[in-house]
């Protein structure tokens, strides 16, 4: 069965549309065009604001569920609409200030691997009117989501198959259709083989496997990770994506010292019946990530890791 896929065909996963006559559209396979940086760094370059997933103020009340204002969040794949500009931004009222001298805003910290995106966040950041101390706490940075390891540096443990691991220092990590995009190694416009769209498709899990290994590394034992996603909950695509990448790394012996819960929301679609119907809205999934406390000696031998599904429907 193929896999349905989790971006539209004229779209690109961090918000820009693409034209129909685009002609690196057409001679190129969309696995490459997503995975190359080059290609971005060129979208950016054309301008325009690509967003089209969620705005800051329609994840608001998720994010205020899951954030406070002294937590480290990291938005991986931030793109050019970064849900840390509403966040920051929110931190300039005076609700959000922290007037206790003994505490601090937690970093905002937003990661992408074009380098054009990321220099102009930064410099776009110094023109968003922020206090001192808001200002400071907001960063982005040029990176690959699989490896983080240049601002969260790799411990002499994260090796070592022990509850004991270190915790990381992350308190939520946002990904606003970067897992779409890892997951769009398949096209089905273009003529190939069943053994290479089968490759294609593995190295399309294999990357959210390494990327979610790295938000587990970087994360603490209390955490969350919220994924916008344009795959729906009871799609192919997404049990597929949550049985061959994302179970994997949460059973990952590594992180058994830790139990999962998975809210999910989502809205209801006009034409339920039309799976490709273009005004499906993403769903929202947060992974929330707790200490597991071990009772028996065959917990601790075993992955005995499960999942606690919530869905809501708005």
């Amino acid at each position: 069965m193929k896999r349905k896929r989790a971006v539209k065909d004229d779209q690109t996963t961090t918000g820009k549309t693409v034209k129909d006559n685009d002609k690196t559209m057409k001679s190129t396979k969309v696995k490459e065009v997503y995975s190359s940086a080059k290609y971005w760094d060129d979208r950016y370059i054309s301008g325009g604001n690509h967003s089209w997933y969620y705005e800051y103020e329609d994840l608001k009340p998720l994010l205020d569920d899951i954030v406070g204002i002294t937590d480290t969040i990291v938005e991986i794949g931030c793109g050019d609409a970064p849900l840390l500009t509403g966040m920051a931004k929110s931190r300039n009222e005076e609700e959000y200030q922290i007037v206790d001298n003994s505490m601090k805003y937690g970093r905002l910290i937003g990661v992408d691997f074009s380098k054009t995106i990321i220099d102009t966040l930064n410099k776009e950041k110094m023109n968003l009117d922020l206090i001192h101390s808001v200002n400071n706490s907001l960063t982005y940075v040029h990176m690959d989501a699989r490896d983080l390891s240049e601002i969260f540096p790799l411990s002499t443990n994260d090796t070592v198959d022990s509850s004991d691991i270190d915790e990381g220092i992350v308190d939520v990590v946002i990904d606003k259709g970067t897992m779409d995009a890892m997951l769009c190694g398949n096209n089905d416009n273009y003529d190939s083989d069943k053994e290479q769209e089968e490759q294609e498709e593995e190295e399309g899990f294999a990357n959210v496997r390494e990327m979610l290994s790295e938000v587990l590394r970087i994360t603490k034992k209390t955490s969350s990770y919220m994924l916008i996603s344009h795959m729906q909950f009871d799609s192919d695509a997404f049990q597929e994506a949550l049985h061959e990448s994302i179970m994997p790394v949460l059973e990952d012996p590594k992180w058994r010292n830790r139990r999962w819960e998975l809210e999910v929301h989502t809205h209801e679609s006009e034409d339920n019946d039309d799976e490709d119907n273009d005004d499906e809205r993403p769903a929202v999934y947060i992974f929330r990530s707790r200490p597991r406390r071990f009772t028996r000696l065959s917990d601790i031998k075993g992955k005995g890791t499960s999942l606690t599904v919530t869905v809501k429907e708005h």
